[in-house]
């Protein structure tokens, strides 16, 4: 339902999504769905609120709630943080950073790897003052136990490599050393084949 959502608030005209959170919210009462999920919805909201109209309020807000005992309030912090990459660089890396903490859920993890995030770290990857830290988020993607957020984070790694030549190689040997997952494997070897003939051009 926070997926369906935040799809749902990049694609529609934002006079009608208040309302439309409101008959959400209905509808999972009615529904019986668990308070922590009714929350989240109202959170989603508040969130998609602020990175419009108020950024300064959003990035405190990011900051403030990123312990909350809700994980379904967590999910909807970590799917928006990439909205704010470009404003707040360094405190949007930090979040990243300790939103794929081991100790976090899969699903806490997960949207830190998904397209839009990857592309905001690979933006930030480009500048001096961030790269170490997006390298580093980056690196612990593609080191993480779970296989979707590794193959997710892998399908941007013809983008690294534009950027940062050198550490998308890495990225690539890491991954035939030290990935159990066979298709992953076959296509990091593919790739490192190619930037290898290129290299010798």
């Amino acid at each position: 339902m926070v997926e369906i959502l935040d799809k749902y608030g990049e694609k529609t005209s934002w006079e009608g999504i208040e309302n439309r959170v409101h008959e959400i919210e209905n509808e999972l009462v009615e529904r019986k769905y668990s308070s922590d999920e009714i929350e989240s919805i109202s959170e989603l909201w508040n969130i998609l609120d602020s990175i419009r109209y108020n950024p300064n309020q959003a990035i405190k807000k990011f900051e403030d709630l990123k312990d909350s005992s809700n994980i379904y309030v967590q999910i909807c912090i970590a799917r928006n943080l990439n909205r704010l990459g470009k404003r707040f660089p360094e405190r949007i890396l930090n979040l990243m950073g300790y939103f794929i903490h081991k100790d976090k859920h899969k699903n806490v993890r997960r949207p830190i790897a998904k397209e839009n995030s990857i592309e905001c770290l690979i933006h930030l990857l480009q500048d001096r003052k961030t790269s170490g830290k997006a390298k580093k988020i980056i690196w612990e993607l593609v080191s993480d136990d779970d296989d979707i957020i590794r193959l997710a984070t892998f399908d941007k790694v013809e983008k690294i490599l534009e950027v940062d030549h050198e550490f998308g190689k890495r990225i690539l040997e890491h991954i035939v050393e030290r990935n159990g997952h066979s298709r992953l494997v076959e296509r990091a070897r593919t790739l490192l084949d190619r930037y290898e003939m290129d290299t010798r051009k």
